[in-house]
């Protein structure tokens, strides 16, 4: 049996009413991996009991092999890490669903001439479309903020659009960021300013689109998921979620 991941969010055996949300079909958990290949939907694949991870895409599900494909990280160091790394969590979203999968015997392989990995498709996988795990918006007066230094070094001070326990969304104004998907930004500051509170987080950039049209000025949107959430800080963004939404609740009846 492998360690017990380091991160409670890849924990897919504590979750609350688990067996709603699992598929355990061979036919339904080939449609929902299929479902992440048609985009592609990008994915996080942890290893080394969550303590690292790549970013990813579905490159293929072969049912008659018996097979999923996933991209390659360009890292080789990486690759090796991950082929050594045991059992591999994977999550994704498709359609606002998060869908989490375990991978085992992950291994090298080719297809259609370009290196892959390749592992037998999962038995079972979840598709958590439970209330918790939806982004709720940051108010735009006195928001919340993340600091966080760019991919040239530059520190950026962006306010959040929305927040969940998955992750969050910034807004640049000002279309500073120059990172691209995939990257990691160690040590965010996230301030909260009804309390004060401070919470470094490391995140890795989930999507970045541009918002606006010909009577708006263009707005860039970063989306982002967290890598190192401890229990604590996971307890923490609970709170605080269920506090955004009862008070906006309450604004909605007013």
């Amino acid at each position: 049996m492998s360690a017990p991941s380091h991160n409670p969010l890849l924990d897919l055996t504590a979750l609350p009413d688990r067996e709603k949300y699992l598929l355990t079909s061979r036919a339904a958990v080939i449609t929902a991996l299929n479902d992440l290949n048609r985009k592609p939907e990008l994915i996080t694949a942890y290893y080394d009991h969550g303590d690292k991870s790549i970013i990813t895409t579905i490159v293929k599900v072969l049912p008659e092999r018996d097979l999923v494909l996933l991209e390659r990280s360009p890292s080789a160091r990486n690759n090796e890490q991950l082929l050594a790394g045991g059992n591999t969590t994977c999550l994704g979203r498709h359609h606002d669903i998060n869908i989490r999968f375990q991978l085992h015997d992950l291994r090298d392989a080719r297809y259609q001439g370009e290196q892959v990995f390749a592992a037998p498709i999962p038995d079972s996988l979840l598709r958590l479309q439970r209330r918790e795990f939806f982004r709720v918006h940051v108010p735009l007066m006195n928001p919340i903020t993340c600091r966080f230094s760019d991919s040239d070094g530059e520190e950026l001070l962006l306010p959040l659009a929305d927040l969940s326990l998955g992750g969050l969304g910034m807004t640049d104004t000002d279309r500073r960021f120059t990172g691209e998907v995939g990257m990691r930004l160690e040590s965010g500051i996230l301030t909260f300013p009804d309390n004060d509170e401070l919470m470094e987080v490391t995140l890795q950039v989930r999507g970045i689109f541009t918002q606006g049209d010909h009577q708006t000025p263009p707005i860039q949107r970063i989306g982002c998921a967290y890598t190192d959430l401890s229990t604590e800080r996971l307890n923490f963004l609970q709170r605080y979620i269920h506090q955004l939404q009862i008070l906006q609740k309450n604004l909605t009846r007013d």
